[in-house]
């Protein structure tokens, strides 16, 4: 067990240190969501820079794909301002018909404030119906106080190597069912809790029954 353990840190601490790595990106949260839901959509943006702030960030939302609806939440500190574009094709809600949809999402710092080097900031939005499947790719414009810009807009392919600046992708996908195998260790779980108790009755038994012997 002394043994095991030095390694058990070990493994663990490098699991920290890839995760913080992996982080390390302009990322979008949740990962995957399901189709035709309204959901709320967090831009997760750190600061890379050793000694710059950034205080602006850039959503531009895939075209292919437009949101009937999309409110940003407030943020104090910074102003937010949208683009819309017009839609190849109206698209039917239950607020009516629309003939364009928010293309560009924009957060600006207030003068002198921002996010300092080593921290990082959630822009949140809330959006829906999503499609009916697929991904969504976005990319991401961050803009620096040393008039530094940059682009999260790399693809980044199944079984590739992650790119430098990878596009943040939200997977729309039903949730995954519970595997057979889920249903089996849940099965074996309850035989497992019956045999005990019987198990336990048992036991009772052979005791008064000992003490009945005693006794006489």
């Amino acid at each position: 067990m002394k043994r095991l353990l030095p390694a058990t840190l070990l493994a663990g601490f490098l699991v920290l240190i890839c995760a913080g790595a992996a982080q390390a990106h302009v990322v979008v949260s949740p990962a995957s969501a399901a189709p035709g839901s309204f959901q709320e959509i967090t831009f997760q943006a750190p600061n890379e820079s050793a000694d710059a702030r950034f205080g602006k960030l850039v959503v531009h939302l895939p075209n292919g794909q437009p949101l009937a609806s999309l409110s940003p939440r407030s943020l104090d500190g910074w102003t937010i301002s949208t683009a819309k574009a017009k839609l190849p094709k109206p698209i039917t809600t239950d607020d009516g018909t629309a003939t364009d949809y928010t293309s560009d999402i924009t957060w600006t710092a207030a003068p002198g404030g921002g996010i300092p080097p080593e921290q990082y900031q959630d822009f949140v939005i809330d959006a829906g119906p999503l499609p009916d499947g697929g991904t969504m790719v976005f990319t991401v414009d961050q803009y620096y106080s040393d008039g530094t810009v940059v682009h999260w807009n790399e693809p980044w392919p199944a079984g590739k190597p992650e790119p430098e600046h990878p596009a943040p992708v939200l997977t729309v996908s039903e949730p995954a069912r519970p595997s057979s195998s889920d249903g089996l260790a849940r099965g074996l779980g309850a035989a497992g809790l019956a045999v005990g108790i019987l198990g336990i009755g048992a036991g009772v038994v052979m005791a008064r029954k000992r003490r009945g012997g005693q006794a006489t």
